[in-house]
């Protein structure tokens, strides 16, 4: 389980990326693999960076690539969606 003060954390950190992106005119996509199977394991977060006006794209390029890639997802298929987050 993770605890309170590791997703504080994680939630200032991607709002000071988007705060600082924001003043150059781009927006961020975050990207979090991580494997809740193992607790030893490390979790990943991406942040990718893309012109403003391209959020509705963005969100539909991820989607299907995804989705036509399969292969390399079987494991797991499930795409959560965390703009509430």
């Amino acid at each position: 389980m993770v605890d309170d003060d590791l997703i504080y954390e994680v939630k200032n950190l991607k709002k000071l990326l988007r705060n600082y992106f924001k003043d150059m005119e781009l927006r961020v996509c975050f990207l979090e693999i991580s494997n809740i199977e193992d607790p030893s394991s490390h979790a990943f977060l991406d942040a990718i960076t893309y012109p403003k006006g391209l959020e509705d794209e963005i969100t539909l390029y991820f989607k299907k690539s995804l989705s036509e890639d399969m292969s390399d997802w079987s494991e797991n298929r499930k795409i959560v969606d965390t703009k509430k987050y």
